[in-house]
């Protein structure tokens, strides 16, 4: 697919250089639509997509168009990648995944194609679905967690997804309960989602204490070390690994409960004679669903492996 510009600048090599040694990204070839005396022409052109999902595409003159993108636009699909690589280097790909059932948070070590398997999705149907949601992209102003600072991801995590799941599960525990104490003879279902939200309930509030009180200070520490020109403080618990093991193990506990929940509700389809606060009960734990892979998911495959690889 071309991309278009109106206008280009030179670069000179050594800058050039320098950038494609940061951003060691392989090009695609592609063709580029220049402007010159008023008369549109194609060019061959190589691009480039950097780390903080800038696009540079050159011409074998070495002149090049600057665009900048929020998001992995012109990254190509490959059944050779993983979850996580699709998840985070595609925009929209978290969306497109929880349509088709694939998990991208807790599973987002797996292949696409053992993912697909999984789902039970044709490779052919998610690489079409893929090749429509990069064509129908438009740049939006949504935050590129991968070029944003450690810190700023931290706090975006705690208030839009810590925040959010303390408030759900305060919220959905007292639904459960009324609805529980109207439904819970004719519908059995509903005392074992009652007992596994417990137990959802218990194992996330000390995870995320765990995050605040522990990980998440370390990281933003050693960020802050490092940036200065300064050597990472020696934690307690030795490598940053050692926590996010631990993190990334309870996350797939809560996942598990999370699917076992969806089966238990049918995909959270309300029987026809649920009241209000029952349908409504339904719609909270979805929407918590949501949240929690999109949560786990920024976790689980940016902010983690990032933390570990400044350490390293």
């Amino acid at each position: 697919m071309p991309i278009k510009a109106g206008g280009r600048s030179a670069l000179d090599h050594q800058t050039w250089r320098s950038w494609r040694r940061a951003d060691n990204h392989r090009p695609f070839y592609n063709m580029a639509l220049l402007t010159e005396g008023g008369t549109q022409k194609y060019y061959p052109a190589m691009t480039y997509v950097t780390a903080s999902s800038r696009v540079l595409t050159y011409t074998p003159d070495r002149k090049i168009i600057k665009k900048v993108y929020v998001g992995r636009i012109g990254m190509q699909f490959s059944s050779e990648k993983t979850v996580r690589e699709l998840a985070v280097e595609v925009p929209g790909a978290t969306r497109l995944f929880e349509k088709m059932g694939i998990d991208y948070c807790c599973g987002g070590a797996k292949p696409i194609t053992e993912a697909c398997q999984s789902a039970g999705v044709s490779l052919e149907q998610i690489a079409a679905s893929f090749e429509q949601l990069q064509a129908n992209h438009v740049p939006t102003g949504s935050k590129d967690w991968q070029a944003e600072s450690l810190a700023a991801l931290i706090t975006h995590i705690y208030e839009k997804h810590h925040v959010f799941t303390r408030e759900e599960l305060s919220r959905i525990g007292m639904l459960l309960a009324k609805v529980c104490s109207v439904y819970g003879d004719k519908r059995p279902e509903l005392l074992e989602i009652q007992t596994l939200f417990a137990r959802l309930k218990d194992e996330l509030i000390p995870h995320m204490m765990k995050e605040e009180n522990v990980l998440f200070p370390y990281i933003t520490q050693m960020e802050s070390a490092i940036s200065s020109g300064l050597s990472a403080p020696v934690p307690m618990f030795g490598t940053v690994r050692n926590p996010v093991r631990m993190m990334m193990f309870e996350h797939d506990l809560a996942g598990e409960v999370l699917r076992r929940i969806r089966q238990l509700s049918d995909d959270f389809y309300a029987p026809a004679e649920a009241c209000m606060s029952y349908r409504t009960l339904y719609s909270a734990l979805e929407g918590l669903e949501q949240d929690l892979h999109q949560h786990i998911h920024l976790e689980n495959n940016i902010l983690f492996p990032r933390a570990i690889e400044m350490e390293s």
